[in-house]
């Protein structure tokens, strides 16, 4: 393999720092996150979960929240988030 691509390929000290710092900006605001079921919401989406699939996990936990519910509820929390970071 050439060594430009094995350069490219390293993450940048400034890529790992930013990404570093993002990651601290999201736990600290999960943290301020009052609700449990919030911080549960938000971590799940954070994963990737499907609005059905958190409903589900929700479920399971035996809240009566439906796919809707969990999209308008992540609503508010991104909002939140953006002032957070504002």
């Amino acid at each position: 393999m050439p060594e430009s691509a094995l350069a490219s390929s390293a993450p940048d000290s400034l890529d790992v720092a930013i990404a570093t710092e993002a990651a601290l900006l999201l736990r600290e605001f999960t943290q301020r996150l009052k609700e449990e079921n919030d911080r549960l919401l938000f971590e799940l989406w954070l994963k990737g979960f499907t609005y059905r699939r958190i409903a589900m996990v929700m479920q399971s936990r035996g809240l009566l929240i439906s796919h809707v519910t969990v999209l308008y509820r992540l609503k508010t929390i991104q909002k939140q988030l953006i002032s957070f970071l504002g």
